[in-house]
């Protein structure tokens, strides 16, 4: 017999709870090195860079993983996949906490790799994708917005943690959420999904060309905008700083990039919900391409503007990396699709921040912002031109 779709309040706590492990995974991976870099390049007597590429590498790893995960979120759902995530990433915590060298290190990054290609949004959208349909959109704007607070809640948590107990302690008890907290919601709130929904619908294979025409523009779209973004967001109190703002106003105006962040999708929930998904994304991208050029003058209230509008525009590019696949390609083989968007957007995410210092250091941040900017230019342009604002019949 079918699975019955999730009742409001069962969505209410299946967001609840995917929202609270979003903010761990994220927390315990892409936003650690911000923190713990220095005292584990102190401990390991290793460079920061070097520990940092480490976080590079595990989104190399997610990113080749990304196809396989979605494929099987579409075969059999997304709970046992999720659950994997607090396991893996669990695992590369407690291993990371044994490293005395790079070699474990790394290894334990690697691990961290699967579990953030089987934990992140692509897998969380993929999931509510698997269990919602093409009704998915606004329980993926919920978890965006309860995600969004990631970093807010992660690095207080970190650096009170590494300043009273040590980083290999604070990776334990990350592991040790992971495994009390994260697992078990993971088993208790996420539903197995429908079996009528495992069989790819036939028409599906029938448009086969056309869908691989709007995956490939799709990816290309979301992949501009994930290099400058994770570009940035290593980068940006440095590009502040290279146009003549202060180091203490440019750490000022980098932390309201979250708290923008989360204002765009709360926007984006009241008032444009209606609106079609891939408008959402060409108003998003269009925005960090504004705030990216208002940072150039060096002037402070435009800079001020300039970082909320940046982080505005990159909430609800969030938002749309799982709602525009769902809405061109429809609901059916979206993990699938979802891993094959993600597999350039990870390795993008993890070789712009190292471009982006290179850029900085060598032609200075006025080459670096016209640059970043063009490449988002050239991501407006594909928004415009090759995604069509329509709705297909979706599966």
């Amino acid at each position: 017999m079918a699975a019955a779709a999730p009742t409001t309040r069962q969505r209410a706590v299946l967001i609840g709870s995917m929202g609270f492990n979003q903010i761990l995974a994220w927390g315990s991976t892409f936003y650690l090195p911000a923190v713990l870099a220095e005292p584990v390049s102190r401990s390991l007597n290793a460079s920061v860079p070097a520990v940092v590429g480490a976080l590079s590498w595990s989104l190399l790893v997610a990113g080749i993983c990304a196809p396989v995960i979605g494929r099987t979120i579409d075969k059999h759902g997304g709970k046992w996949v999720l659950a994997c995530s607090s396991l893996l990433l669990a695992l590369g915590l407690t291993a990371m906490s044994y490293a005395s060298g790079l070699a474990l290190y790394y290894i334990a990054w690697t691990v961290l790799g699967l579990g953030m290609a089987a934990g992140l949004y692509d897998a969380g959208f993929a999931t509510l994708g698997r269990l919602m349909g093409t009704k998915a959109r606004g329980s993926m704007t919920g978890l965006t917005l309860i995600a969004g607070f990631a970093s807010t809640v992660a690095w207080p948590f970190l650096a009170s943690m590494d300043a009273s107990h040590g980083w290999q302690t604070t990776c334990r008890a990350l592991a040790i959420i992971h495994l009390v907290v994260g697992l078990p919601l993971h088993l208790l709130t996420v539903p197995s999904p429908s079996p009528r929904a495992v069989a790819p619908p036939k028409k599906v294979k029938n448009s086969h060309a056309p869908v691989d025409s709007s995956l490939v523009w799709i990816a290309l779209f979301f992949t501009l905008h994930a290099f400058v973004m994770s570009a940035l967001a290593v980068n940006l109190i440095a590009l502040l700083r290279g146009h003549e703002i202060s180091a203490a106003l440019a750490v000022t105006l980098g932390a309201l990039m979250g708290p923008s962040q989360v204002a765009a999708r709360l926007l984006e929930y009241a008032f444009g919900r209606n609106a079609h998904p891939v408008w959402i994304a060409r108003i998003g991208i269009l925005a960090c391409m504004v705030g990216l050029l208002a940072v150039g003058p060096g002037i402070v209230m435009l800079s001020l503007m300039a970082v909320i509008i940046f982080g505005g525009g990159n909430g609800i590019m969030t938002i749309a990396r799982g709602t525009v696949p769902l809405t061109l390609l429809g609901s059916s083989d979206l993990g699938m699709h979802l891993g094959l968007i993600a597999r350039p957007v990870l390795v993008a995410q993890a070789v712009a921040p190292m471009a982006c210092a290179y850029i900085l250091v060598q032609l200075g941040p006025n080459w670096l912002t016209w640059i970043m900017a063009g490449i988002l230019g050239v991501g407006a342009l594909v928004a415009f031109t090759k995604l069509r604002a329509f709705t297909p019949a979706l599966a």
